[in-house]
Formats: C-alpha cells, sequence, structure tokens
C-alpha cells in the first residue's frame, strides 16, 4: 500500500518508477516513515538502566576516580536525572534526557571553560544510554576511562569541536581518526560508541548540525537495506562521510516531517533503529529482548518476549514477592529471568 503522500496510483517499493530518485531510498524505510508518521511521530521510549552496576564498577579502587573527578558520584548525577517520578526505584533514560546533560551551559558554565566532571558525567551518560542494560557496558566504558592517561583533556577536546562549528560533529570524527595513531588516544572508544557522544554533544548545541550515531545496528541496516558498506571497527571517515551524506540525500526527497519541516539525519537514523529492533537484532536502547515499559505488569508476569522464551516459559510464573515485606525476597535464577517483564526484570537486577 502506498504511504499517504504518494498518489494512490504510484507502484510503491524498490522498484517504484513514480519518482527516480525515490528509488534510491530503500522502501523499508518509506514504511518506517509512515508508521512513524501515523502514529504522531512518537519518540524513541525511554528504557531502564541499572545504576547500582555502573556504581559498583567504579566504586572499585582501580576505577573510582578520575584526575581528581568521583565516577561514582557522576554515575550518581545521571541516576539522579534518569530517576522516574511515579518510582524513585525505577531509573529510565532517554535521548532528551541524555541530551540535557551535554547542553553547553552545563559542559562550560560561566566563564567560556569546560567543567572536567560536566564532560566526563556527559560522557558517562552517553555509554549508559548506549549500552542500555548490557552487563558489560561498565568494564568497557571504565577501560576507555582508564587506558588513556589524558582521556579527560581529550574528551573535553572533542567537546569543543563538536560544539564549535556547524561542521563540528563531522570535524571532531576527523579529528579523532587523525590521532587514533598514537597509542592511548581514547583507546577503546570505536565509533560506534564515539559517534554516541558525537550525537549528544551535537544535538545538545545549537551551533552544530547534529550529526547521528553510526553503530553496528546502522551497519547492518545499510548493508541489507541500501547494499552500501560502512565500516565501524576503526575511525574511517570515509564511511561516516558517506553515511551522513545518503542520508541527507534521503531527507532531501522524503516528505516534511513534523510542522511541516525537512526531516532531520537522526530522524532517519532513528527509524533505521526501530526497524532492526522490529527485526529484533538490536542491542542498542530499548528492544523487543529489552522492550520499553508501557504497562505495569501483573503477580504472573511472562512477557513471552521471543518464541525461544515463549518455549521455555514454564505455565506459571514464580512469585518472587511471597511472604516478603519489601516485595522482592531474592534474586531470580538465570532460567527465572527468562520469564520475567522488563520492569520486574530490572527491579530484581537492580
Amino acid at each position: 500500500m502506498s504511504p499517504p503522500w504518494l498518489p494512490a496510483s504510484a507502484p510503491y517499493g524498490p522498484a517504484n518508477s513514480y519518482d527516480l530518485d525515490m528509488t534510491r531510498i530503500p522502501s523499508s524505510l518509506l514504511e518506517a516513515l509512515d508508521r512513524w508518521q501515523g502514529g504522531g511521530y512518537p519518540p524513541q521510549p525511554r528504557f531502564l538502566w541499572r545504576p547500582a552496576t555502573w556504581e559498583r564498577r567504579f566504586t572499585r579502587a582501580d576505577a573510582s576516580t578520575l584526575e581528581g573527578i568521583d565516577l561514582a558520584q557522576a554515575v550518581g548525577a545521571v541516576s539522579e536525572a534518569t530517576q522516574a517520578a511515579e518510582d524513585g526505584r525505577l531509573h529510565r533514560i532517554d535521548r532528551t534526557i541524555v541530551t540535557s546533560l551535554h547542553a553547553p551551559e552545563i559542559l562550560m558554565p560561566g566563564d567560556g571553560e569546560h567543567d572536567a566532571r560536566a564532560v566526563v558525567t556527559a560522557f558517562l551518560a552517553a555509554m549508559i544510554w548506549g549500552y542500555g542494560t548490557t552487563g558489560y557496558g561498565p568494564y568497557r566504558t571504565s577501560r576507555v576511562l582508564a587506558s588513556d592517561p589524558d582521556v579527560v583533556k581529550h574528551l573535553i577536546d572533542v567537546a569543543s569541536r563538536a560544539q564549535g562549528s556547524p561542521n563540528g560533529g563531522e570535524d571532531a570524527f576527523r579529528h579523532i581518526a587523525e590521532h587514533r595513531g598514537q597509542a592511548d588516544y581514547l583507546k577503546y572508544l570505536g565509533p560506534a560508541f564515539g559517534t554516541k557522544f558525537l550525537y549528544f554533544l551535537t544535538a545538545a548545541s545549537e551551533v552544530a548540525d547534529t550529526t547521528p550515531v553510526m553503530d553496528a545496528v546502522v551497519r547492518r541496516w545499510f548493508r541489507s537495506e541500501a547494499d552500501i558498506s560502512l565500516t565501524t571497527g576503526s575511525w574511517d571517515t570515509e564511511s561516516y562521510q558517506t553515511y551522513i551524506g545518503r542520508l541527507d540525500e534521503w531527507r532531501e526527497q522524503m516528505p516534511t516531517g513534523r510542522g511541516g519541516n525537512r526531516l532531520e539525519r537522526v530522524d532517519l537514523e532513528s527509524l533505521i533503529f526501530s526497524l532492526r529492533a522490529r527485526a529484533g537484532t538490536t542491542s542498542r536502547g530499548s528492544s523487543p529482548t529489552n522492550p520499553p515499559l508501557s504497562t505495569n505488569c501483573s503477580s504472573s508476569c511472562a512477557p513471552m518476549s521471543t518464541p525461544s522464551q515463549r518455549r521455555v516459559a514454564p505455565r506459571r510464573a514464580p512469585n518472587f514477592s511471597a511472604g516478603s515485606a519489601t516485595g522482592w525476597p531474592r534474586r531470580p535464577s538465570r532460567s527465572e529471568r527468562q520469564i520475567l517483564c522488563a520492569l520486574c526484570r530490572d527491579r530484581l537486577l537492580a
């Protein structure tokens, strides 16, 4: 079925000859745009993360401070910003919250000099958003911060470049690519997560054009749907320019979005993410196996998120709250975790 912004008689799909330029846009992306428009342009939902897991990592003696910055306290600042009003035990994170922590007035309060603690906190927020509830996120983030002796200086430099000019995000990407030849320069920070930091820095800036995330989710989709190979294993400037250039070409051809304005790069990147999430092949943020919370669970919760979970789930979910004043007397076993909804799983594992 043709989207509402194409004539009813126009063929719709990869072979669409209605507009020769339009054939360059994968049909799946057009269909995702149609769904997004039909739903009233909903934002990507907030999703749960576990502050305690991150705080434990950064209270270890070998990872607790960085140039006088208490990293557990920095995680605490993110935790406070994401605390759900309806339940102080739940912490939900989304793009809007993380972007606010990258605002130039937060990173450079008053005197025009960057606040090192604010920059590190912003970086941690971007990594928390990127890793979601993935168990190895805290370790990998701490490894980035511990492996570069000048990591704070380098993060500040990246922030300054990203927010300092209209093409700041691309300039910052290029700068990192040029300096990765130095043995320890932001070691272990690849473009899959580095572009998340660049995305939030530019999204928060009134000067810079927003540069989108280019991670494995994007790379796989571009390869399968657009027959374009992108590199996310190293800081490849040509890949990032190809990616941004193609997004710009597509949004020039696509219909306008909210308020009659042209779609933004991040709109297309979010649509691509939504497509991979629908296919169950993502790890970033919320996905079918880490679903956004829209309803409260019942005492017999069993989300049955995937076919494999449906196969292993018992007929009745265990009642972890029985006989406990706190409501959560024990942690679930590995097999039991497979049948918990996201709400209960994150409560139990917090």
